[in-house]
C-alpha cells in the first residue's frame, strides 16, 4: 500500500509539472504572436527544464510500478490495467481520477504544441516571403549528406 501512495504522489507531481508546462506553452503562444523574442527564448529554457524533470518523474513512475508488478504478482504494465486490479475503492478512485486528469492535461499539452507549431510555420512563412519581396531566394546547394537549401542573395537591377 505504501507503494501505491508513492506512485500517486509521483502522478500528482507529473500533473502540477503537466500544468506548469500548459502555463509556459501558453506564454510561448502570446510571446511568439507578439514577436517577443528574448521572451520565447528564456520560455524555450523554460520547457527544457520542464521536460527534464518531466523525464525523471516519468523514470521515477515506471520504476515504482515495475516495484509494484513484482509486489503483487500481476503484470499489469498500464495504470489502467493496475486500477482494475486494486481493491480499495478510496485508493482506486484517486487513481482513477489522476489518470483522467493527467490525459486530459496532456491532450490540452498537445493542442497547445499544435497552435504554436503553426505559428512557428505562419512565422517562417512570413520571413521567407520577405526576404523573396528584398531580393533574397532560396536556392539548392549540396551540403554535406546530400543537396539543401540555403538563403542566397539574388539582387538584379533593371535598366
Amino acid at each position: 500500500m505504501e507503494r501505491i501512495q508513492d506512485l500517486i504522489t509521483i502522478l500528482e507531481s507529473q500533473y502540477a509539472l503537466y500544468e506548469n508546462m500548459l502555463d509556459v506553452l501558453r506564454n510561448e503562444r502570446e510571446s511568439i504572436t507578439n514577436w517577443e523574442i528574448d521572451k520565447t527564448i528564456e520560455l524555450a529554457k523554460s520547457k527544457d527544464t520542464l521536460l527534464y524533470k518531466e523525464k525523471l518523474l516519468d523514470e521515477a513512475r515506471n520504476k515504482l510500478l515495475k516495484k509494484i508488478q513484482h509486489d503483487t504478482n500481476h503484470k499489469s504494465s498500464t495504470l489502467r490495467e493496475l486500477v482494475e486490479k486494486i481493491e480499495d475503492s478510496e485508493v482506486k478512485e484517486k487513481l482513477s481520477t489522476l489518470r483522467r486528469d493527467l490525459i486530459h492535461i496532456t491532450n490540452e499539452i498537445q493542442s497547445e504544441n499544435m497552435s504554436i507549431k503553426m505559428l512557428y510555420n505562419t512565422n517562417l512563412k512570413l520571413i521567407s516571403d520577405f526576404f523573396e519581396k528584398i531580393g533574397l531566394f532560396e536556392a539548392s546547394v549540396y551540403v554535406p549528406g546530400g543537396m539543401g537549401t540555403k538563403k542566397t542573395a539574388s539582387f538584379s537591377r533593371s535598366a
